[in-house]
């Protein structure tokens, strides 16, 4: 397979990030007495919106009418805070230097907002190694969609026949698969348990990835 770029998503697959935004609101939730279902959580993983919104969920579980602007604000700073604690998932930095001796494009689709995300790069001085980064506020539409797959490719003027995505979830593999581009899954804390199965080939961590090995086999 020649390869062009490979592209990453972010939360789950540079960090554990979904992980972090979690326990950001669980934290929010026991500060109340509750308990965010983890059910709750994974349903909404790889979406640009919640499937449930834990604010509205917690205002229901409460009876009560919370101050959202201050609990949103509350539940971004904790995600900041657990986020930072966080180490590169395994292989990442790896893929990332194999991608730059290959000479290959490397670029970022995520659901996520570009400052969560270039802010989590920078702190781990990983920012530079992208050529491109496409998030939230990039396109109108997200995934399931293929278009933030599509939008990384054409910045990237790479052909997604010729690129390789690194997802983590059932809604990102669909998006990557659906752009035409070869897609690798690694799960997360979080999607170990969902199906992956739509992925061209899964692996168990990012240090079993190699993109020569695959330039050699596919």
């Amino acid at each position: 397979m020649k390869i062009q770029a490979v592209v990453f998503d972010f939360d789950g697959v540079i960090l554990d990030t979904e992980k972090a935004r979690y326990d950001a609101w669980q934290s929010v939730f026991q500060s109340y007495g509750q308990t965010l279902p983890i059910d709750i959580w994974v349903e909404s993983i790889g979406r640009t919106k919640y499937a449930t919104d834990p604010l509205e969920l917690l205002e229901k579980l409460t009876g009560k009418s919370l101050d959202k602007e201050y609990i949103r604000n509350l539940q971004r700073l904790k995600s900041h805070e657990f986020a930072d604690r966080l180490s590169l998932l395994p292989g990442v930095q790896k893929c990332i230097l194999e991608a730059v001796s290959l000479k290959l494009k490397i670029g970022i689709a995520s659901s996520s907002s570009r400052t969560w995300v270039q802010r989590h790069l920078e702190k781990r001085g990983l920012l530079e190694f992208f050529n491109v980064l496409v998030c939230r506020e990039d396109t109108d539409y997200h995934k399931p969609s293929p278009v933030h797959y599509l939008t990384a490719l054409k910045k990237l003027n790479c052909n997604p026949a010729s690129s390789v995505a690194i997802e983590d979830s059932p809604l990102g593999i669909e998006s990557a698969v659906g752009s035409g581009m070869y897609c690798i899954a690694v799960a997360c804390s979080f999607t170990q348990s969902m199906d992956l199965s739509k992925a061209h080939k899964i692996e168990k961590s990012l240090e079993d990835v190699s993109f020569s090995r695959l330039i050699r086999s596919v």
